[in-house]
């Protein structure tokens, strides 16, 4: 017996030799060891707790989510896009979970945090005065796609009135039968060139005589049908088309500049200006039959002082560049697109069926348009500026666009205006005036004066939304006496109601100027809410004089991150530390707010590689109620990913440690909970699945994600 003794107690020896000849390396032996067996008897306790784990569990009541948001809210401006938790405008708290900017007609795509349950959220687009619209949008697997506005210009535009104009929004192409290519390579007409031909009269597709020569030829050799005037060349001439032209059949491509001396028909040519090129127009011109213009953009069309360019019964024109002469415009009879720039005296058309589409900005003196104006169509989709009198009986005024007239509009025929669209008049002349307004709720119109005058019975028809900003006491009959607007209404209600009046009293005075839809929206832009953004297509706006800046809603979104420590197996209360993240997207910034510390170990909370809170004092401080902070600490956080960076190191009574991740590890027990909310923890001692009854089902089941909404109240903390 005692040999054996002998050699058991020669073994204890040699085992406490070899641990003291190594001791560091047995250490972290011994340390790795004790936290597999710790690890593995917290997933044993665990399992027989609440089960076998679904190995498909990844523990996430937080994902990430993509957002994709286009704007198309017709303003010319950069917007702030951000993604909400609720309805930012209307309501209670609505936590901000992502914000960027985005140019207007471009699409803003961010990356987020959001609770997995979530499938509904908003999203709100301000302007730079914090002027914001929001819109429900749902989640598509894990994005969002959210259009906020119109689709496009295009759809902003069929949008007005698509029955009566099926489509508006027009580019270069849908005029010019020629690419750029192509049009370089025409004969090249230049002064040396037409002067070389003194018996020609320089109509382009005439044959050309001259003495001693072949007859037959035209201008250099070329087609007798497509020229060019080269860039850095200046031509002047009186271009002229022969009998039987079509469209496109004779074309002048302009690189460089051509002058067009005074009194020509410009019948059945196609004059194109290129980028950078000019035709400038002297005395008066015409165009007629065939004839058209097209400018692209960086392309101008100029006129000396008193220059008439009319554009009388001729094929469509187009302009993308600039129009810049102080004479007159007049398009009778053909259609002018415009998505550039056009400064005139006089921009004036007064023949049936003519139409002018605005996607630019329209400036003329007048239009010198009264009693014909109902023969003239103004689509406007932009900005269009009489700076005198002006004639309107046509018009549609399409979202975010605006009519600016500083002297007296006649308004007459039928009209329609769309959203945020507004008619801004020093008076207005109605006669025979029908106005139809936007219709959706929250969507509506605008027509300021400082004066109204009206014709007779009749007048004054107005639908849909429109506001009008008129001074009451600024009401006319169209004889120049002064009327209390109140009147012309009770006038039409009495006698619309089968009522008589007396001859001699106001009643009778009045009746005359009943209207069948009388104004029932007023505003005055001094203390009203409604609000036009300034901009590009909505001139100075409407309302939009704030001195400050409205604060974009931002109220930090807040997460709970409950860690459960390892040496624990029987109590699984998930309050040995609890945090709460209050988290300020805008800011890139959360409020790391310590709630509970449940504990007598030595705990460093970390962000990162950052210590952010330390625990060393061996006491329990596991907080009763919600509104004990035990300490806060700012951190740097962006609105995607950060949740998983937080992690505990614990440190043992045997001076060993180990590291509790806040990110979970898919299908084994979470050693932390990461939570959409401002959770309310278990009571110390009290297991989660008592507390939360519906726990124990997530562990198996994953689509329990709303577990944690479902508490015993008793066994929480408040």
């Amino acid at each position: 017996m005692k040999k054996n003794y002998f050699f058991k107690g020669m073994a204890a020896v040699a085992i406490v030799a070899l641990t003291a000849s190594c001791s560091k390396e047995t250490d972290v032996f011994d340390k790795t060891i004790q936290q597999q067996e710790s690890t593995m008897a917290f997933e044993k306790s665990f399992a027989e707790t609440f089960g076998t784990v679904n190995s498909n569990q990844t523990w996430k009541t937080v994902s990430q989510r993509n957002a994709q948001v286009s704007v198309n809210l017709g303003v010319d401006q950069n917007y702030t896009v951000a993604i909400y938790s609720n309805n930012p405008l209307f309501g209670g708290a609505a936590s901000m979970l992502a914000i960027t900017q985005v140019k207007e007609g471009q699409t803003a795509n961010v990356t987020f945090d959001a609770p997995t349950a979530q499938v509904t959220f908003y999203v709100g687009v301000f302007d730079s005065k914090g002027h914001g619209v929001s819109q429900v949008a749902n989640l598509n697997g894990d994005k969002i796609v959210a259009n906020v506005g119109k689709s496009s210009a295009k759809a902003r535009a069929t949008r007005a009135t698509e029955a009566q104009y099926p489509t508006y929004a027009k580019s270069m192409s849908d005029y010019l039968n020629f690419t750029e290519a192509e049009m370089k390579q025409w004969t090249a007409l230049t002064n040396e060139v037409l002067t070389s031909y003194p018996n020609g009269n320089h109509t382009l597709n005439d044959l050309q005589y001259m003495e001693g020569q072949e007859t037959g030829k035209f201008y250099g050799d070329g087609d007798g049908a497509h020229y060019r005037i080269p860039s850095g060349t200046t031509v002047t001439e009186s271009f002229n088309v022969g009998d039987g032209a079509t469209l496109d059949n004779v074309v002048l491509y302009v690189e460089g500049k051509a002058v067009i001396t005074p009194n020509n028909n410009l019948n059945a040519i196609t004059l194109v200006v290129a980028p950078n090129g000019e035709i400038e127009f002297q005395g008066e011109n015409r165009m007629s039959t065939t004839g058209r213009f097209v400018v692209a953009a960086g392309g101008k069309i100029t006129g000396t002082d008193g220059a008439l360019f009319g554009i009388e019964n001729a094929a469509p024109c187009y302009n993308a560049g600039t129009i810049d002469f102080k004479g007159t415009l007049r398009v009778n009879g053909s259609d002018f697109y415009n998505c550039g720039t056009v400064n005139v005296d006089i921009l004036t058309g007064t023949t049936k069926y003519t139409t002018v589409t605005n996607f630019g900005k329209i400036t003329a003196r007048t239009n010198e348009i009264q009693g014909e104006a109902y023969n003239g169509y103004y689509i406007n989709a932009c900005y269009l500026h009489f700076t005198e009198k002006a004639g309107i009986g046509q018009l549609t005024l399409l979202d975010n666009s605006r009519l600016d007239v500083g002297g007296q509009l006649y308004l007459t025929g039928e009209n329609y205006m769309y959203t945020l669209s507004e008619i801004n008049a020093n008076s207005i002349y109605w006669q025979d005036g029908i106005m139809h307004g936007p219709t959706s709720e929250g969507e509506f119109a605008v027509i300021k004066s400082t004066k109204f005058l009206v014709s007779h019975a009749n007048d004054i028809n107005t639908y849909g939304n429109i506001y009008y900003d008129i001074d009451p006491e600024e009401f006319y009959s169209y004889e120049g006496v002064k009327h209390d607007i109140n009147n012309y209404w009770n006038a039409a209600h009495h006698i619309q109601g089968g009522g008589t009046a007396d001859p001699n009293s106001e009643w009778a005075q009045y009746a005359e100027y009943w209207c069948n839809a009388p104004i029932t929206l007023w505003s005055n832009e001094a203390t009203t809410t409604l609000t036009i953004p300034a901009g590009e297509c909505t001139g100075n706006g409407y309302n939009d004089k704030e001195p400050g800046i409205i604060p974009i809603p931002s109220d930090p979104v807040v997460y709970c991150i409950a860690f459960e420590d390892l040496g624990s197996t029987d109590d699984f209360d998930f309050n040995d530390i609890v945090l709460f993240v209050e988290h300020d997207v805008q800011s890139n910034t959360a409020n790391v707010k310590l709630m509970a510390a449940g504990g007598t170990l030595s705990v460093d909370v970390k962000y990162g590689d950052e210590v952010i809170f330390s625990k060393n004092d061996g006491k329990m401080t596991n907080t009763t109620t919600k509104g004990n902070v035990i300490a806060t600490k700012e951190v740097s956080m962006t609105s995607a990913g950060n949740l998983d960076n937080f992690s505990l190191v614990v440190k043992r009574d045997n001076g060993q440690s180990s590291v509790i991740s806040s990110a979970a590890v898919t299908g084994k027990a979470p050693q932390a909970l990461i939570i959409p909310c401002g959770w309310e923890w278990p009571i110390e001692r009290i297991n989660i699945k008592d507390a939360y009854p519906k726990f124990a089902d997530w562990v198996k089941d994953v689509n329990n994600i709303d577990w944690y909404l479902y508490p015993d109240e008793s066994k929480i903390v408040k």
